[in-house]
């Protein structure tokens, strides 16, 4: 009876058991696989949308700033499909102009497709110019410079060079009031990721997860508004 006892409890886990036990870690195995996955979407997700959201932000601090010291000067918008515009969208505020690519051209396999810096060789994405005459925004014979440099007198800042690959899909400025040489402004942007077609430009936002063009996780965009009033001069 002793005996009996003793191999009864030598016995070890059956074949069963085993296949068992194995499933049961493979799918605890699976489950904290997939969490872990869906985490790391969701924290480059996060990244992406604060690096557009504090592009943007920064980029709205300048415009305003420029408006505040403009004072009696010309505010002037030249839209990147314009004829003569070379791809390059601008705005001019007083001494200031901004310029950008056109986010196709920044894409494009053609180095020659996109406007670059001069001086560095790399493509404009939105640079901020001192130009105290407003020459970006003033056709001559039909054509809008296109001659950007990081040095000199006009010397460029890039604004979103480094920031997850962003791109400018969309710039308007539509006057508020002109009352006794006080004037206000609604300058409109849209920043955006520039990987591929990840961005429906009809609507302006990512692809959904059934359009093949689709990229969830890196794919962010946002439109900013920034109100530009510029007081007469006393």
């Amino acid at each position: 009876m002793m005996a009996k006892t003793k191999r009864a409890a030598n016995r070890g886990f059956t074949l069963v058991e085993l296949l068992l036990a194995m499933a049961g870690v493979a799918v605890l195995l699976i489950s904290i696989a997939v969490t872990t996955i869906q985490l790391t979407n969701m924290y480059h997700k996060g990244i992406t949308i604060k690096s557009i959201n504090q592009s943007g932000r920064e980029v709205g601090d300048l415009i305003r700033r420029d408006g505040l010291v403009v004072g009696q000067g010309e505010v002037r918008f030249v839209a990147a499909d314009t004829q003569g515009a070379g791809g390059l969208g601008r705005l001019c505020i007083g001494s200031r102009a901004y310029l950008w690519n056109k986010p196709e051209n920044l894409r494009s396999n053609d180095p020659s497709a996109a406007v670059r810096y001069n001086s560095t060789g790399d493509a404009i994405i939105l640079a901020r110019v001192a130009d105290p005459l407003g020459t970006f925004c003033i056709p001559q014979n039909g054509v809008y410079a296109t001659d950007v440099s990081t040095t000199g007198t006009m010397r460029a800042t890039e604004l979103l060079k480094g920031q997850a690959d962003l791109a400018v899909y969309r710039m308007d400025v539509t006057p508020i009031f002109d009352r006794n040489g006080d004037r206000a402004f609604n300058i409109s942007y849209t920043l955006g990721t520039n990987q591929g077609e990840e961005i429906n430009t009809t609507d302006q936002t990512c692809r959904t997860s059934n359009e093949a063009e689709n990229n969830f996780t890196f794919c962010a965009i946002n439109q900013f508004n920034e109100i530009v009033i510029m007081e007469k001069a006393s």
